[in-house]
């Protein structure tokens, strides 16, 4: 965690091919630890779902730590305590909303919401969902859900990009998964 949220290097300079060499070994961690699915639904894993989702919109990742950023919080939000962390700490409706409507990360941002998404439905009436219903009201999951909607839809009209369809499933995931 300490890791994740240190400052650059002082000597790191904008051509540096790894701005932050923290973050880099963090990641590097943290991804090989998530290969082992009871290691994610620990406390200590899942309570790195907030500073993780703060650091998807943060420009200042090299291209291979976004990719592996990426990967690591698609397998997070595969699992109900990291849903329910992201529900209590409000990470879908504002750090994952706010970087899927910016250009720069928008679809790793939206893959990673329309994960979150899959992952509620999966788990309206099912044993998988048992323990995200346990840590978090269904009330609770839906309102996040819909709270990430605004930014998308504000994003949609204002601006018609390459991104804009990513945007759109996104924006389709999480209505179809706060309505269940």
């Amino acid at each position: 965690r300490r890791l994740l949220a240190s400052p650059s290097h002082p000597s790191s300079t904008e051509s540096d091919a790894d701005p932050n060499p923290y973050a880099a070994v963090a990641l590097s961690v943290l991804s090989s630890l998530a290969a082992h699915h009871e290691l994610l639904c620990r406390r200590d894993f899942t309570s790195l779902v907030s500073p993780l989702s703060r650091l998807l919109g943060a420009q200042t990742l090299a291209e291979p730590l976004q990719a592996s950023l990426k990967t690591l919080l698609l397998t997070l939000y595969s699992t109900p305590a990291a849903i329910a962390a992201a529900t209590v700490e409000k990470n879908i409706s504002v750090d994952l909303a706010r970087a899927a409507a910016t250009r720069a990360q928008a679809d790793d941002a939206c893959a990673v919401l329309e994960r979150a998404a899959e992952c509620v439905r999966a788990s309206v009436g099912s044993a998988f969902g048992g323990d995200l219903w346990t840590l978090v009201s269904p009330r609770a999951v839906a309102t996040e859900l819909l709270g990430a909607v605004p930014p998308l839809a504000e994003s949609l009209a204002r601006s018609r990009d390459a991104h804009s369809f990513a945007r759109l499933n996104a924006l389709r995931s999480l209505l179809q998964s706060a309505s269940c």
